[in-house]
C-alpha cells in the first residue's frame, strides 16, 4: 500500500519523491500522508508540496469541504484537517524549491508533473536519484514515452535536461491511486443513463 511503501522509504534517511498531478493527485497523497502523521508514524518528517499550482488546487479544496465524502467530512468533525497536518510545507516560490536541498535527512517531496514530463520534479529527479538512499513513488500511470515510463521499467539511465542521470534510488508504483472509472463503476453508469437518451440529454451523464 502507499502508507507501507511511504514509511518503507523513510528509513532510509533519503528524500522519498512522490510525482503527482496537481489536481486530485497531490490532494489524493495528502490525504493518505494526513493519516500517517495523525498516528504518529511519521514524526518529524517534513512533507513539501513544491508548485504554486499543486498548493492553489489544494486551497481550493479546502474552500469547498461541502463537496468532499462521508469519511472526509467525519474527520473534519472530529477535529482533522485532512488536507493539512505538522510538517507540511508549502514552496510555491522557485528558491523555495532550491532550499529543499538543504533539508538534511528524510523529507517527503510532493511535485508536479505526475508522468515527470516537465514541472519541478524534474529538477529533484535530476539531483536525488543518483542517491540510492532516495525513493521514487509513483502514484498514477506513466504514458510511453515520458520520463516516468523510463524510470517505472527499471532503466537506470535516463536523459534530464540534455544530461544523462544515473538512477540508483529506490522506485514503487502504487496503484491504487487511479482516477479512471473501472468497469464495475462504468457499468454502474451506463446503468443509470435511461435507455431512450438524446445527445442533449446524454451530456448531463458526462459532466
Amino acid at each position: 500500500t502507499f502508507r507501507n511503501a511511504v514509511l518503507h522509504a523513510v528509513k532510509d534517511g533519503g528524500k522519498v519523491l512522490i510525482p503527482a498531478f496537481a489536481v486530485g493527485r497531490t490532494q489524493e497523497v495528502l490525504y493518505d500522508l494526513e493519516i500517517l502523521v495523525e498516528s504518529k508514524k511519521l514524526p518529524g518528517v517534513p512533507v513539501i508540496v513544491d508548485g504554486p499550482l499543486g498548493i492553489d488546487v489544494t486551497g481550493l479544496y479546502e474552500r469547498h469541504a461541502d463537496c468532499w465524502d462521508a469519511e472526509a467530512l467525519a474527520k473534519l468533525r472530529a477535529g482533522n484537517a485532512p488536507l493539512e497536518f505538522r510538517d507540511l510545507y508549502a514552496a510555491r516560490k522557485a528558491h523555495q524549491s532550491d532550499r529543499i536541498r538543504d533539508i538534511d535527512g528524510p523529507a517527503i517531496i510532493v511535485a508536479g508533473s505526475g508522468m515527470c514530463s516537465g514541472g519541478r520534479i524534474i529538477d529533484h529527479l535530476a539531483h536525488y536519484l543518483p542517491d540510492p538512499r532516495t525513493d521514487l513513488i509513483f502514484v498514477g500511470y506513466q504514458g510511453e514515452g515520458t520520463l516516468g515510463r523510463e524510470l517505472q521499467r527499471g532503466d537506470r539511465s535516463v536523459e534530464i535536461d540534455g544530461q544523462s542521470v544515473d538512477v540508483r534510488a529506490a522506485i514503487t508504483t502504487i496503484r491504487g491511486f487511479s482516477a479512471h472509472a473501472d468497469r464495475t463503476h462504468l457499468a454502474e453508469w451506463l446503468g443509470n443513463v435511461p435507455k431512450r437518451t438524446n445527445a442533449k440529454e446524454l451530456r448531463k451523464y458526462c459532466r
